[in-house]
């Protein structure tokens, strides 16, 4: 009986919680805990979309092939890197991360960021000087207690070995919740947002935050740093919203 316990106990420290459902696994050697369901669910977007806006194509399969939009009337930023669609286990997981102080999950967060950034490796013309997090206002950082786009940040930054820096861009007036408004709404709702510190002149700049959908809040914050002077402007984020759901984004 001792010896049935003392297997017991062993294996009861080899298994862990995944950090998404709550299950217990056996981890394997990764960077994030995981277990396999929730690992089937998260499956990285590898091909299939727009490398400039991140529009996803009809098949998964295709290659990374530029927008009809994007050819006509390109965005601001020079490329957008994500993880995945905002959609299923990735949009419960983003809205928790979100709206909860469920701070376990920022090394799943920040592990998505780079995975995306591995996926897509920057050319040396192309490397970042700075990584810069969307800012919240004040009063919202307030409130929620946290930056959503700043602490995932922080694996991206050592992964590429460039510095973060929170405090280049600012949001300088406080706006309504994005939350189900159209793309035209959204961009009157953060028009003259943001202000970006001169420092950034003639850096490369990687705007990192958590979910795209219109565009709407990256193509201010490029804006900002460009009119700043800015060399190049790119973005990553942990999950791009198809077309047909911009009305559930969180």
């Amino acid at each position: 009986m001792q010896a049935l316990r003392r297997i017991k106990r062993i294996i009861a420290l080899r298994e862990r919680r995944c950090m998404v459902c709550g299950d217990c696994f056996r981890p394997q050697q990764t960077a994030v805990l995981l277990c396999n369901s929730c690992r089937r669910q998260l499956v990285q977007r590898t091909g299939g979309f727009c490398p400039r806006c991140g529009l996803p194509h009809a098949l998964d399969s295709m290659p990374l092939t530029l927008c009809s939009s994007c050819i006509s009337t390109p965005p601001p930023w020079l490329s957008l890197r994500f993880y995945g669609l905002y959609d299923g286990l990735l949009r419960r997981i983003i809205i928790r991360y979100k709206h909860t102080p469920d701070l376990t999950l920022h090394p799943l967060m920040g592990h998505m960021l780079c995975q995306a950034l591995r996926l897509r490796p920057f050319s040396p013309q192309e490397k970042p000087d700075v990584i810069v997090p969307v800012p919240l206002h004040p009063a919202r950082l307030h409130m929620r207690g946290f930056n959503q786009s700043y602490l995932p940040a922080r694996p991206a930054a050592v992964m590429l070995t460039v510095p973060l820096q929170k405090n280049i861009l600012r949001r300088t007036r406080y706006t309504s919740a994005q939350t189900g408004l159209p793309k035209e709404e959204r961009r009157r709702n953060l028009r003259d947002a943001f202000e970006a510190d001169s420092c950034v002149r003639g850096r490369n700049v990687l705007l990192v935050d958590d979910v795209m959908t219109t565009g709407a809040t990256l193509e201010h914050c490029a804006q900002a740093l460009y009119h700043a002077g800015a060399q190049q402007v790119h973005a990553v984020v942990a999950a791009r919203t198809p077309p047909h759901a911009h009305r559930q984004t969180a």
